[in-house]
C-alpha cells in the first residue's frame, strides 16, 4: 500500500474512529471512507481518530499508578511515626520524653504545671485537697460567730478573771477550729491584746456554746468595748462529722482543792471549790470515730457560768468501743454549781 495519500489508494496513517483499522481511502472532498466498515470521517489528518484511542487506553492505567503511588506513601509515613514512638518510650525514662504523647492517646503522659496557682490560708485548717482545689473554699460565715460580754469574775487568789460566751448562731453549718485577734479597750481609753485567750473549741455545731476564756495570766483592766477579728475557719453543713456516742457519767463529786504559789513575792496558798467527774463515752454509730476530746461547763443557781474543763482524748473509737475519761474543773464565785452541761469533739 502507497504512504501517501491518492484518491482511491488506502492511507495507513488514517486510523478509523470507528473499528481503529487503517484501512481508509481519502475521498476529493477531503474525508475518508473505511473500507473495513464504512466510517466516514472528515479529518484530513486525524488527529482525532490517532489520540483518541490512545487517550481512552492510557487514563485507567494513570488513575491506577497514581493511586499506587498515594498508598505507599501513607503506609510509608504511618509504619514511619509508630517505629518512632515506640523507640521514645522505650529508649528513655527522662520526664521530658515520657512527656511526649502520641495521637492514638496510648502513649505515656505527664503533666507539669510551670506557674501553678497556689490559695494562702491560715495555718491549723487542716484542709483536704478536695477542700482546698475546690472552685468554692468551704468557709464558715464568719458572721455567725457571736463573742458575747466579757464576764469580771475573782478567782481563788483574788485576781479578776473574764469570760465570754462564744455562740454559732448558723443554722445549718459547723464551725470547724474557729481562731480571732482580740483587741481589748479600757474604760481609761487605753486598749491590750490578750496574750492567750483560752475555751476556743475544736468545733462548734449550729446552737451550741464555749466560754472563752482570758485574765488568767494577764492583768486585765476593766473592758468598755472590744474588736474581734475572726481568721477564716473551715465550715462543715450538717450532719457533718459527729459520730452518735453516749455519754455516761460514772460519777461526780466536789470537794475542796488546793493550790500553792510560790513567787518572788512569797509562799501562797489557796483553797477553792472544784469538781471531779468520771465518765464513759460509748461510739454507738456503725462508723469508726476520731475522738479529740470532752469539755464540760457548769452553771449556779442564776444559769451564770462558774466554771469549764475539757480533757483530750485523741484515739480512734470503733463502733461499739468506749473510752474512759476524767475531768477535774475549779469553780469560781465560791457557791457550788447547779447543773453542767457535757459535750464531746470528734472528726
Amino acid at each position: 500500500m502507497s504512504d501517501q495519500p491518492g484518491n482511491g489508494s488506502v492511507d495507513n496513517k488514517v486510523i478509523c474512529e470507528s473499528c481503529g483499522a487503517r484501512n481508509s481511502v481519502p475521498q476529493g472532498d477531503g474525508s475518508y471512507i473505511c473500507q473495513s466498515c464504512g466510517w466516514v470521517q472528515h479529518d484530513p489528518i486525524g488527529t482525532k481518530a490517532k489520540t483518541a484511542p490512545i487517550k481512552r487506553r492510557m487514563w485507567p492505567a494513570l488513575v491506577i499508578l497514581v493511586a499506587l503511588i498515594a498508598g505507599a506513601v501513607i503506609a510509608w509515613r504511618h509504619l514511619h511515626h509508630h517505629a518512632l514512638s515506640d523507640t521514645k518510650v522505650a529508649s528513655s525514662s527522662a520526664p521530658a520524653t515520657a512527656a511526649v504523647a502520641t495521637p492514638n492517646g496510648n502513649g505515656n503522659r505527664q503533666v507539669t504545671v510551670q506557674h501553678p496557682k497556689i490559695r494562702v490560708i491560715d495555718e491549723g485548717l487542716d484542709w483536704t485537697l478536695d477542700e482546698l482545689f475546690a472552685p468554692q473554699l468551704p468557709l464558715f460565715d464568719r458572721s455567725k460567730l457571736e463573742l458575747g460580754t466579757f464576764e469580771r469574775i475573782i478567782d481563788e487568789t483574788g485576781l479578776p478573771t473574764f469570760r465570754a460566751p462564744l455562740n454559732n448562731r448558723s443554722t445549718d453549718a459547723i464551725v470547724i477550729n474557729p481562731v480571732m485577734d482580740l483587741r481589748l479597750y479600757s474604760t481609761d481609753g487605753t486598749s491590750q491584746v490578750p496574750a492567750s485567750i483560752g475555751g476556743l473549741p475544736p468545733s462548734l455545731y449550729p446552737g451550741e456554746k464555749a466560754w472563752v476564756k482570758i485574765g488568767d495570766d494577764d492583768d486585765i483592766k476593766p473592758i468598755a468595748r472590744m474588736d474581734v477579728h475572726w481568721h477564716p475557719s473551715r465550715g462543715l453543713s450538717l450532719p457533718g462529722p459527729r459520730r452518735k456516742a453516749n455519754l455516761e457519767v460514772k460519777s461526780q463529786q466536789m470537794r475542796t482543792c488546793h493550790e500553792r504559789i510560790i513567787n518572788g513575792q512569797g509562799d501562797f496558798s489557796f483553797n477553792y471549790q472544784c469538781v471531779d467527774m468520771v465518765g464513759t463515752l460509748h461510739n454507738t454509730d456503725t462508723r469508726s470515730m476520731k475522738l479529740i476530746g470532752v469539755a464540760v461547763t457548769y452553771y449556779d443557781d442564776d444559769n451564770r457560768y462558774v466554771g469549764s474543763d475539757s480533757t483530750d482524748l485523741n484515739t480512734i473509737l470503733q463502733p461499739g468501743d468506749q473510752v474512759d475519761f476524767e475531768l477535774h474543773t475549779k469553780l469560781l464565785r465560791k457557791h457550788g454549781y447547779k447543773r453542767f452541761e457535757l459535750q464531746y469533739y470528734n472528726q
